[in-house]
C-alpha cells in the first residue's frame, strides 16, 4: 500500500487545522477551566462509520464525508478554538497494524511543522490503538498540541485525534480521557 494515503489525511487534517510553518509568539492565554460535567455530553453515533462518540453540547459540529469535527467556543482573549475529530478512511483489510502505525509515524516525523512530544500506546473500546503527541503551529501564530489515537478495524483506519491551544492543552487532558473514554464500536 503507497503511504500517501495516511500522509495526505494528515495533510488534510493539519490544513483544516490552519497549521503553518508560522514561528510568531502568541500574546499570553489565560488556562480556561475544563470540567466534566457528564450533562454537558451528547453520544453521536454514525453507524456508517462503525461508532460512536461522546462530544461537548456546546461545542460546534463541523463534518464532512469520512471526518466527524467539534469546535470549542473560543472565549475572549483566546486565539485558537480546541478541536477534536475522528478521521476514517478505507485501507485494504489485510494491512497489518503495526505497519500503519509505522507508516503514520514516518509521515509525522517527516513533518517539518511538527514535533512529536511523545508516543505510546493505547485502546479504542478495547482496540489495540497507538498515541502520539505533537506540537505544531497554527496558521494565526498560536502554538497548538494534539493528541493523537490510531488504529485499524477490518478495512478502516480511525484517528481520534484533539487540538488544543498548547499553553492550556493539560487543562483540556481530563476531557479528551472523557471523550476517547467514550468512543464505542457499533456495526458498520
Amino acid at each position: 500500500m503507497s503511504t500517501r494515503l495516511p500522509v495526505l489525511i494528515l495533510t488534510l487534517v493539519l490544513a483544516a487545522c490552519g497549521t503553518t510553518a508560522t514561528t510568531t509568539t502568541p500574546a499570553a492565554t489565560t488556562p480556561v477551566a475544563v470540567t466534566i460535567d457528564p450533562s454537558l455530553l451528547d453520544i453521536i453515533s454514525l453507524p456508517d462509520l462503525g461508532f460512536e462518540i461522546a462530544y461537548p453540547v456546546d461545542w460546534t459540529e463541523a463534518s464532512e464525508v469520512g471526518v466527524l469535527g467539534f469546535y470549542s467556543p473560543t472565549p475572549a482573549g483566546d486565539n485558537f478554538a480546541e478541536s477534536f475529530n475522528v478521521v476514517v478512511f478505507p485501507v485494504p483489510e489485510d494491512l497489518p497494524y503495526d505497519t500503519y502505525v509505522q507508516s503514520d509515524a514516518r509521515s509525522l516525523s517527516n513533518n517539518p511543522n511538527i514535533t512529536i512530544i511523545g508516543s505510546g500506546t493505547a485502546t479504542l473500546d478495547g482496540h489495540p490503538a497507538a498515541s502520539v503527541v505533537f506540537s505544531t503551529t497554527a496558521e494565526n501564530g498560536a502554538p497548538i498540541t494534539s493528541l493523537r489515537v490510531i488504529t485499524l478495524r477490518g478495512d478502516r483506519a480511525y484517528e481520534v485525534s484533539f487540538f488544543a491551544n498548547s499553553e492550556q492543552f493539560d487543562t483540556y487532558i481530563p476531557l479528551f480521557d472523557e471523550l476517547l473514554s467514550s468512543f464505542r464500536w457499533t456495526e458498520a
